[in-house]
């Protein structure tokens, strides 16, 4: 858990860079009111557990509950309306409360907290068995809306948690980077970095606790310059396009708040999908709709993670991910249905000089129609009744090329072949 204050008056400081696993008491002024900001989520939502309390004089004065407040004179009350605290979520805070300006104060954030109820049953919570907490952010004062929603969007990109959708985005300079009209559309999973000098946050790689699959690193921040990324929550299908690719329904915005260029890698965990990273591009779409990139990926990292370097120049970007010949999208157009056919993880292929390429695993005495497609997806060749596992293909430029075996109108395996 972090614990960190910022306040007109500081009286509470502890740097969020600052693990606390300890008790912890920390003094705060007798106050009309204050505001609480933390990152939290309950590992026991059946429980009515306490979130934070206010001690005078080494007497829990009130708290907050997960369901509801706590205070000495009538005990636990509970919302009518629960918060839901079984995902991560930024939990805001603000209420007005009494003060005896006589009496020693404390924010009292620990492993176990005890209070008394009105019929002065003790009673008893532990936070280090069923909460977890991160960041946690106290303020003696009502928080002016540029402070609130600069220091929402910290949290949100600081542990990739989307923000609701009635809160924007918002820089310490009060400028939008993300718009909860505008980009309503993709208000899930939003993950950013970014180099905030007002709350010392510097990210050069994105973090969620949402899962999000499009992530964003970038070594090259600048000052105040941020880049986010949201998906539509679009279903993991594959729609086939009419240039016969198949396209995911899924799909992501980019932002970034810059006119500069900046390198950038993006990383994509493929989920709930079968599909091969030699015929799987990234598509790269500006705010006129027209294509500015298809990528394959450079590089995988422990086969869950691919990788996709570009250079950004423009400030809005559509992601999306196009392929040929995947398994799922195989299914969906024509699922196999003979045991006999060729196993695509068993096929091997190779060229040679004379033009021939000939596939390894395919059986040779089966009539099928190759479809040959270059590195960039581009159907190039096709090579009819083709009886037995080689076939002339004429010469081919250097490059990684991917075959569709076709047999009775299904697909029914597919390979890549490597011409040097």
């Amino acid at each position: 858990m972090f614990i960190a204050c910022i306040a007109q008056a500081q009286t509470v400081w502890h740097k969020p860079e600052v693990q606390w696993n300890r008790l912890a008491d920390d003094s705060i002024p007798a106050t009309e009111e204050y505001t609480v900001m933390t990152v939290v989520r309950s590992l026991d939502t059946d429980t009515s557990l306490l979130l934070w309390g206010i001690m005078a004089d080494d007497t829990l004065s009130c708290g907050v509950l997960t369901d509801g407040v706590f205070t000495r004179s009538t005990g636990p009350l509970t919302f009518s309306q629960k918060r839901d605290f079984s995902r991560w979520s930024i939990y805001y805070y603000h209420t007005g409360c009494r003060m005896d300006t006589t009496k020693h104060y404390a924010l009292h954030i620990g492993p176990t907290m005890a209070y008394y109820t009105k019929d002065s049953v003790p009673h008893r919570d532990s936070l280090s068995a069923a909460i977890e907490m991160e960041e946690f952010l106290w303020f003696p004062y009502t928080l002016p809306r540029l402070e609130r929603g600069s220091l929402l969007t910290y949290l949100a990109l600081k542990y990739g948690i989307t923000l609701d959708e009635q809160a924007s985005y918002i820089t310490p300079a009060g400028d939008t980077i993300w718009h909860n009209i505008n980009d309503r559309d993709y208000y899930y999973r939003v993950v950013g970095i970014g180099v905030d000098t007002t709350h010392l946050w510097y990210s050069a790689l994105s973090q969620t606790k949402e899962n999000a699959e499009m992530l964003v690193s970038c070594t090259a921040g600048r000052l105040n310059e941020y880049i986010i990324l949201g998906d539509n929550d679009g279903d993991y299908n594959w729609l086939l396009q009419p240039d016969e690719l198949y396209r995911m329904e899924r799909q992501w915005r980019l932002r970034k708040n810059s006119q500069a260029e900046v390198p950038v890698v993006l990383m994509w965990k493929p989920t709930g999908t079968d599909i091969n990273p030699d015929s799987t591009w990234l598509i790269l779409t500006n705010a006129n709709e027209q294509q500015i990139a298809r990528l394959l990926p450079s590089s995988i990292i422990g086969d869950t993670l691919w990788q996709f370097p570009v250079t950004l120049s423009d400030t809005l970007l559509t992601l999306q991910i196009e392929s040929v010949g995947t398994n799922t999208a195989r299914r969906n157009r024509a699922p196999r249905n003979n045991n006999s056919q060729p196993d695509s993880h068993n096929l091997t292929a190779q060229y040679d000089a004379s033009g021939r390429i000939t596939i390894s695993g395919i059986n040779a005495d089966e009539t099928y129609d190759y479809y040959l497609y270059d590195s960039a997806g581009k159907l190039i060749r096709t090579i009819n009744d083709v009886v037995g596992s080689s076939a002339l293909t004429g010469t081919l430029p250097t490059g990684i090329y991917h075959i569709e075996i076709i047999q009775h109108g299904q697909i029914v395996g597919d390979v890549r072949v490597v011409v040097k």
